[in-house]
This record gives C-alpha cells, structure tokens and sequence, in this order.
C-alpha cells in the first residue's frame, strides 16, 4: 500500500524536492516488502516444499533484475519517466485486491509475546543514515567523521544484539550456522558489486550522451555479477530440502 501511493506521488508530483520524497516513501514501502517476503514464504509453505518455493522467487526477483532496466529504459525513451511510477499502479492494485481476497484472517505472529527490539532498531538505523550520509560527501572531513561514526554505531548494535533475549537481528546465527553466513556474506558480496555498477554506468550514460533505452539494455550484464549469490544459495536450498 505504501509503495503503490508512493509511486503515484511520484508521477504527479511537479518538483524534483517532492519527487525525492516520493522515492524516499517507495524506498520505505519496498523495504518492508523485501525483508517479509522470504519469511512469508518460509511461514506459510512446509518444510518440504519450501526449497522449491524459494527457488521460484529468486528466479523471478533475478529475472526482474535482468528484464526490469530493459524495460525501464523503453518506457522511459518513448512513453517518458513519469510512466514508470504509473507502472506500478496496476501491479500494486492487483497484488494488494489479492491478499485482500486470498490472505483475508490469516496471520503467522509466530513472535507473540516477544518484545519488539527498539533500541537496536533505532541504532542499526541511525548508525546507517551515518554511514550513507557521509559516502554522500566522502570528500570532506565531515563525511569522513560520519562514517567513521556510523561504523562504530554497527559495532555497537551487534555487541547488543548478542546480549538481549529478543533481537532484532540474530547475531548468533552468522557465528553457528555457516551455510547462513557464507551465503550472506555471497549476497553482499553480489549485491555490492551490483549496485556499486550503477554510478559508473551513469557517468557512462551522461558522458556518451546515450539514449534511455541503450542505457537500460547496458545495465542487463549486471546479472553476471549474480553468478557466486546463485551458486551459494543452491547449496543453502539443497541444505533445506535434505533436513
């Protein structure tokens, strides 16, 4: 709900201040909906046949990484960028009539009666906006002290989340469970090298005067960066179908 009204903002909104906000709201939206989607699966499918499941919804958010700056790209070249946030409009009406219809009094709190992890929420995020903040102006002395600042926040929300009963993210699990580990430490290493492509492909953009269209269909090799993520997370799935 969020990310669908965000992205309507974001198609009528006449300024670039107000067009940021939009995006900061979709960013929200898109957060809550990546960091639930895998523990909705893992809830609401048993154990066997969670392997496949999850195999399905990386493929599609793969092939969403491939297919979607193509089409980004076109609709942008022919139909301008504001068509994109209407893009989204039908796809967030439909997904949202079906949970509405399909998921209507279903409910996995497997967390009642736990308390939710306010503190370390609240450093994890701040110690983010530090880090985030000052990569913006790295440059500076300033920004240099912001990160600094914002690395030594991350060091304290995982001393304390080691400590509480109930933690916003379990810490232990990095330390005991390999496989997990490894296969984040993949994702990270994937998704890095994913997303640190973008800022030269828009220099590249810029600098070669290139059309919207030839820029989305440049971006499609950044699934060769996914090689090592997908690997990894096959072992994690072969793991999950053998226990």
């Amino acid at each position: 709900m969020i990310f669908t009204t965000a992205s309507f903002l974001g198609a009528i909104f006449p300024t670039v201040e107000f067009l940021i906000i939009a995006r900061g709201l979709q960013g929200v939206g898109s957060a809550m909906i990546f960091v639930t989607g895998m523990a909705i699966i893992t809830s609401a499918f048993p154990p066997r046949e969670r392997g496949k499941v999850i195999g399905i919804n990386i493929i599609v958010l793969y092939m969403g990484l491939a297919i979607g700056p193509v089409i980004g790209g076109l609709f942008t070249q022919y139909l301008g960028w504001r068509s994109l946030f209407y893009l989204m409009l039908p796809f967030g009406l439909l997904i949202l009539s079906l949970i509405l219809w399909k998921l209507k009094g279903v409910e996995w709190a497997v967390c009642k009666g736990e308390n939710f992890d306010k503190s370390g929420s609240t450093i994890f995020s701040i110690s983010l906006l530090l880090v985030l903040w000052g990569f913006s102006m790295i440059t500076s002395t300033y920004g240099k002290l912001m990160v600094l600042r914002g690395i030594a926040g991350f060091i304290l929300f995982v001393v304390y989340e080691l400590r509480i009963e109930h933690p916003v993210l379990d810490m232990k699990l990095f330390f005991h469970n390999r496989m997990f580990a490894f296969s984040s430490l993949s994702t990270l290493i994937s998704f890095t090298g994913t997303f640190a492509y973008f800022p030269f492909e828009l220099v590249s953009a810029v600098y070669k005067r290139l059309e919207p269209n030839h820029c989305g269909f440049n971006t499609c090799n950044l699934n060769h960066f996914h090689g090592p993520n997908v690997h990894c997370f096959r072992k994690t799935i072969r793991q999950v179908r053998l226990s």
